[in-house]
């Protein structure tokens, strides 16, 4: 729901400032280079640097807008009670992130990111079936709210392959630890076009988030890989890693 991709954005952004193609990076970059030991660093400014640019999107770089970032959909049937499927998700202000620390580890290909958002606005029709609190829930509509006080712990670990003579990334591993403190959602059509339920079932939800948020983070772990598989993925097979990340010259 959030946007797990959550999630992946924030571990795009820890890598995408490497992205150069094969061309040369754009002039509001700075090259970043695998053998400097400050490499962390390098990264964080760059991050730092771009935070104008995200709301709308930096397409030499391959990012998306980030307020809103839109997700055609992202799905939960666990193997319980309770499933539901978002579709025409937006999520807003995934720009406006604190990034806590980045820890590359060159050498192994992996990085890791801490980083949170006060809060991120959701956008999203839905369907929903099954047993979610003491409610039974067969419906199909529109929800919005805010997620608030958002962590997100993220891992990316790489593998490297040769394809035409270079050596190109892809992803091997991919970890997300996402924490939500609280939320306020509206969800339209809970009982159909009964308002006087719906609006108990939505009060009910609010009521209870720490419940409702253990059926929603699955959902949103979901997006979020998805999000950053698909934009990592199209990086690395657009550009070799001596583009990505090259070695610094002595």
């Amino acid at each position: 729901m959030i946007f797990k991709k959550m999630k992946f954005i924030p571990i795009l952004l820890s890598l995408v400032v490497y992205a150069g193609c094969d061309r040369k990076l754009p002039s509001f970059v700075e090259q970043c280079y695998r053998n400097d030991p400050k490499v962390s660093k390098c990264l964080i400014k760059n991050i730092e640097s771009l935070r104008p640019k995200l709301a709308e999107g930096i397409p030499e770089l391959f990012v998306p807008s980030l307020s809103p970032l839109k997700v055609d959909r992202a799905e939960l049937h666990p193997d319980k009670s309770f499933n539901i499927d978002l579709y025409n998700i937006k999520l807003y202000n995934l720009d406006k992130f604190d990034l806590k620390n980045i820890d590359i580890d060159v050498k192994n290909l992996k990085a890791g990111l801490d980083i949170s958002w006060d809060s991120v606005g959701i956008d999203t029709d839905y369907t929903m079936k099954g047993k979610l609190l003491i409610l039974a829930i067969d419906t199909t509509g529109h929800g919005f709210g805010n997620l608030t006080k958002i962590k997100a712990d993220a891992g990316l670990s790489l593998k490297k392959g040769l394809k035409k003579g270079k050596e190109y990334l892809t992803i091997n591993k991919m970890d997300i630890d996402l924490k939500i403190d609280n939320y306020n959602m509206s969800f339209n059509k809970f009982f159909g076009d009964n308002p006087e339920l719906n609006e108990k079932g939505n009060q009910l939800l609010n009521d209870n988030s720490e419940l409702f948020l253990e059926e929603f983070i699955p959902v949103i772990k979901v997006v979020v890989r998805d999000i950053v598989y698909k934009l990592f993925e199209n990086l690395f097979r657009k550009f070799s890693y001596d583009t990505l990340l090259p070695e610094k010259p002595e």
